[in-house]
Formats: C-alpha cells, sequence, structure tokens
C-alpha cells in the first residue's frame, strides 16, 4: 500500500502555532535598550518556517534579521553609467560596516541573553528568559539590488538583507518576497501548497541520508517550482505527483528560483547543488515505493 493518508495528515500539519510575534518584541526591547544601537535606524523582520507557516515538529527556534537601514550594501551593475554616476552622487560612500554593526547587536542582546556569534547568526538559547522560545538572530544590512536610477522619480530595487558568514562571505536574501510569494503559491494552490513542504520536510526524515543532506529552506523553494495544479490535488495523490513531475522535470532544475522569484535556487550562492536535488527526489521516491510495495 502507498503511505497511509493518517501519516500523510500527519506529517502534513503545523508543528506548532507559536507565532514570534512576542520573540520579536522582547527583542526590539532589548535592542532599543542598548547604548551602542543609540543613532541607528534598524528594523527586525521575521523570516523562517514559523512565519511562513511551513514548521513541523522538532524545529523550535524563531529566525530573526535585524537589518541596519543606513548604510546598505548595493548591486548596480543592471545600471548604466549615468546612472551609477547618480548613485555614488547621492550616496558617496561610508565607514560603518556590517562586522562593526553585528559586534554591537551581539553586545546589546549579551546584556540580557545568553547569546553567542555562530558562523551566520547570533543563538539565544536562554530558556528561563522572555524570549520563551530559541531564537537565531541575523545582523544584516539593508540589501539593494537596483534596476533604474533615474534622474527624475523614485529610485528602483528589489530591498533584502546582506550578511555574512564567518568566513566573511557574502550571503543575500530577500526574506519578505519569500514570504508574500508563499502566500501567493499557497493560494494559487487551493492552500496545500504549505501542507506539501511541511509533508515532504518530514519525510525527509525517513528518506535516507541523502535526503539529510539538504536544509529546509532549499525544501521549500524546491516543492514551490512545482505547477500549481500538481500541488492542489488531495495529499495521497499530490505528493507521488510531485515526485513524478520533478523527475520528469530533473533537465530543467537548474533553471528553478527559490521562493522569493529573485535568485536562482541553484549557483555559488547556494551549497546544495542540482545533483544534491536529484538523489533528494530519488530518497523521496524510494520511501515512496518502500510504503506502497510494503
Amino acid at each position: 500500500m502507498a503511505i497511509p493518508d493518517d501519516i500523510l495528515r500527519t506529517w502534513a500539519e503545523r508543528g506548532g502555532r507559536f507565532q514570534p510575534d512576542w520573540t520579536t518584541t522582547v527583542i526590539r526591547e532589548a535592542l532599543d535598550a542598548g547604548e551602542r544601537l543609540t543613532g541607528l535606524t534598524y528594523r527586525i523582520i521575521e523570516q523562517g518556517s514559523y512565519p511562513n507557516h511551513t514548521n513541523i515538529r522538532g524545529s523550535s527556534d524563531i529566525d530573526l534579521v535585524i537589518q541596519l537601514r543606513m548604510p546598505f550594501e548595493e548591486r548596480i551593475d543592471a545600471l548604466g553609467d549615468a546612472a551609477r554616476e547618480r548613485f555614488w552622487e547621492k550616496y558617496g560612500d561610508t565607514s560603518y560596516r556590517l562586522p562593526e554593526f553585528r559586534a554591537a547587536v551581539l553586545a546589546t542582546l549579551q546584556n540580557r541573553y545568553f547569546a553567542t556569534q555562530g558562523a551566520k547568526c547570533i543563538d539565544i538559547k536562554d530558556w528561563d528568559s522572555l524570549l520563551r522560545v530559541p531564537a537565531d538572530v541575523v545582523a544584516a544590512l539593508e540589501y539593494r539590488q537596483y534596476r533604474d536610477f533615474p534622474a527624475i522619480g523614485p529610485e528602483e530595487y528589489e530591498e533584502g538583507v546582506y550578511f555574512q558568514d564567518g568566513h566573511g562571505r557574502p550571503i543575500v536574501n530577500f526574506p519578505e518576497q519569500h514570504l508574500a510569494n508563499g502566500k501567493r503559491k499557497d493560494r494559487a494552490c487551493g492552500g496545500r501548497f504549505k501542507p506539501m513542504v511541511r509533508l515532504v520536510k518530514n519525510a525527509r526524515s525517513h528518506a535516507g541520508k541523502d535526503a539529510g543532506r539538504v536544509p529546509s529552506y532549499f525544501v521549500e523553494c524546491l516543492i514551490s517550482n512545482v505547477e500549481d495544479q500538481v500541488l492542489a490535488q488531495p495529499l495521497a495523490v499530490a505528493f507521488p505527483a510531485c515526485l513524478d513531475w520533478l523527475e520528469r522535470h530533473a533537465g530543467d532544475l537548474s533553471g528553478f528560483l527559490c521562493v522569493n522569484g529573485i535568485m536562482k535556487l541553484f549557483g555559488d550562492h547556494h551549497p546544495w547543488t542540482v545533483d544534491d536535488a536529484a538523489a533528494f527526489v530519488r530518497a523521496l521516491r524510494r520511501t515512496w515505493d518502500e510504503w506502497s510495495t510494503a
């Protein structure tokens, strides 16, 4: 038989209904009380599985980005010479850099919580604090990917976040576009996109080491490329149909996009490859076939 409906439904359920608003509020209060951040303009962006409603049982950390609004990191290679000149004339350069902001955020949070700097984010694991659940905090700069910088009229760019890993390698994310596009995809699939993401995340733990190599973000992005009508079916039909679709499009994987609709899913900016994706799909297929022949 195939994977029983009750197991599929369990795998598709959200792991918890906790909303990150409370954690965001108490971290904001801690940051606002810090002298080292006085005079800086920043905001907190919620990202990850909780705000995207793709969290499963056993995943509890809240992911937050502390985004410094000025200075920002930019990409202007799409601009012409005149537009680039206008950009530099308006913004110039600044001596304040990301490492300084990251150090200020870490020191401020350490005034209230047990916080440590990891390779990419600040980990807060203070279970007795007001946080209620652990939090991973990324100190980042605003990122602008420019399309145009006209002489008259508003600047045109996609806004994201820019930070660096422990080796200083740049990382760019677009969490707000990710959130908006995930909601749009879910509506287009009749509310079945996010349950399918959660189902596949849970199936990953039953599919062997090849499946375990890929992170949750990759799973969500991979499934977001599957056609709406495939995902819109009942779970027992949609799961094998999703695998069929991915296997048929194995030659197209390099063109897949992240949920944000801006960045490609595969490339030097991500640690996974097309081969990882193919191995992941094969591992999921084996899991389905093993249940089907049991």
